[in-house]
């Protein structure tokens, strides 16, 4: 005898302009749902869907830097590598007449852990004597990822000394006290705008954007619903969400027919 399996289909309708309007997806937040009457009679509902699937931006984008934590077992080699330290946190031995090296001389000491960071302050600001101790009371460091990131930084101190078309060397030489407090000034500000969208998406303020489209007697039009996944940040997956409805939207002055736009994030 064939066996008879159950499987219960949850369906999520809003009721609207008289209308059960049956949606794809739960909204994030019902109050952030967005229902339009067309003055085709058509309708659509627009709104943010919580994105559990959502990439790391400091993995999926680049120009983010990278994050290096200290280990929850005590083990903070990779940090005090980092730092330019032995593996005990400790200045390295050098020899008569050779000058203690930053490897990272971008790096940005944080605190905090993986849930939210907050930044300590620039590696270059620290003091040789308090290196040490700085080391060992930072719960990570912010690190540029590659070679762009580095040009990203020196792009940023140049156009801040108002000389776009000198190297930083150059800059160095000519204007030495300029460029030593304006460095640690750029990376702060450089590494809290990678930090930012990295702490949203470690809490979980990731969304994906939702368009459903129904016909004038609120049946759904399946070939004209859309969903765009990946937003970090709230402010952002709104900001997509207006735009694809005001494709929608009639404008008399608009003579040209345009596609809608494109799923881009972020």
């Amino acid at each position: 005898m064939p066996k008879v399996n159950k499987k219960i289909v949850t369906t999520l309708t809003v009721e609207f302009d008289g209308k059960n309007l049956e949606i794809t997806h739960e909204p994030a937040n019902e109050a952030g749902l967005k229902l339009e009457k067309l003055p085709d009679g058509t309708y659509m509902a627009g709104y943010l869907v919580r994105d559990t699937d959502c990439q790391n931006p400091m993995d999926d984008c680049d120009g983010m830097g990278k994050i290096v934590a200290t280990n929850r077992r005590g083990n903070n080699w990779a940090l005090y590598q980092a730092c330019g330290l032995s593996q005990y946190g400790e200045l390295l031995n050098l020899e008569e007449g050779e000058e203690h090296t930053c490897p990272n001389p971008y790096g940005v000491l944080l605190d905090g852990d993986p849930d939210e960071w907050t930044i300590r302050g620039p590696l270059c600001s620290v003091k040789l004597a308090d290196l040490e101790a700085e080391a060992n009371e930072a719960d990570g460091i912010w690190l540029p990822k590659n070679k762009c990131d580095d040009e990203e930084i020196e792009h940023r101190v140049r156009k801040a000394c108002y000389k776009p078309s000198l190297s930083l060397e150059e800059l160095k030489k000519h204007y030495p006290k300029v460029v030593e407090k304006l460095i640690p000034e750029v990376l702060t500000e450089y590494a809290q705008s990678c930090l930012d969208p990295y702490n949203e998406w470690a809490s979980g303020d990731n969304y994906g954007v939702v368009l459903d489209r129904f016909d004038a007697a609120g049946e759904r039009i399946e070939d004209q619903c859309d969903a765009c996944w990946g937003y970090v940040g709230h402010k952002w997956a709104m900001q997509d969400l207006e735009e694809r409805m005001e494709y929608y939207r009639p404008d008399p002055s608009k003579e040209v027919s345009v596609s809608p736009p494109d799923c881009v994030v972020a």
